[in-house]
């Protein structure tokens, strides 16, 4: 049996708050090493390094795996398990490549990363240039990818500094940098001929869509609570408070 060396500890509980790749996220943390794993002296040359590999466990992922599944950037199609980074996966190991930010005591610190508070950790390896770089690969599949293009509005990009929660710039760009209109996947609604409203949970955003230069500019972003349901004392979310002073600021352009 494979040892877990510590777990990675961060602010993201939820699956839907995960980006797809650790190279576009924001999210940061840092691992916390078991006892018996916790050797200061085993991160000696850590701190001049810049990224490391981290092998993981989909902790919260489906124990049963399929032979064929849909990436979310693959649209309509499916693609064997094996050609693609899905966490179903027989084992359930994954392996993300993610930056040092410090090393501090017996904790490493760390940014760019893809994972869940509480994702058990197997093991850190060094990223080598000489050989972890690939000369012409061949993509398959993800070389036939439409890259779509996004941008936010200055009101929404103020919105996004006042929150602070990376989490909302990582769905935006997981959602939009591929079809932004696959309605089976996200959580769209038409309002008009190329104008959507995009739920991510109990967010959403405005988006404009024009399909023939694969661009989507984000409009604006609103709570998605009623009024009324602000007033309701349940809060399934933990989040009625942080809508309610987002409600009563005034971002003006």
């Amino acid at each position: 049996k494979t040892p877990v060396i510590g777990q990675f500890k961060c602010k993201k509980k939820s699956k839907s708050a995960v980006p797809r790749q650790a190279s576009n996220a924001r999210a940061s943390g840092h691992i916390e090493f078991v006892k018996g794993f916790d050797h200061q002296l085993a991160m000696t040359g850590l701190e001049k390094m810049s990224h490391v590999w981290l092998i993981f466990q989909f902790h919260l992922a489906a124990s049963k795996a399929k032979p064929l599944v849909r990436p979310p950037r693959a649209s309509d199609k499916l693609i064997g398990l094996y050609a693609t980074r899905s966490p179903y996966r027989p084992s359930r190991i994954g392996l993300s490549l993610v930056q040092i930010d410090q090393v501090q005591g017996k904790k490493l610190f760390l940014k760019h990363v893809d994972l869940l508070d509480g994702t058990p950790i197997f093991d850190i390896k060094p990223y080598h240039l000489e050989s972890d770089v690939a000369v012409d690969p061949q993509l398959g599949w993800m070389s036939e990818i439409e890259n779509w293009k996004y941008e936010l509005s200055h009101k929404v990009l103020k919105k996004l500094a006042w929150l602070k929660m990376d989490e909302l710039e990582d769905f935006l760009f997981g959602s939009l940098s591929s079809n932004p209109l696959q309605k089976d996947r996200k959580r769209i609604k038409k309002i008009s001929d190329n104008q959507y409203l995009m739920a991510y949970r109990t967010w959403r955003f405005k988006i404009q869509v024009d399909s023939k230069s694969l661009f989507t500019k984000v409009l604006d972003m609103t709570s998605g609570y009623s009024l009324e349901e602000l007033k309701n004392k349940t809060d399934p979310y933990s989040d009625k408070k942080i809508h309610q002073l987002f409600l009563k600021t005034n971002f003006l352009d």
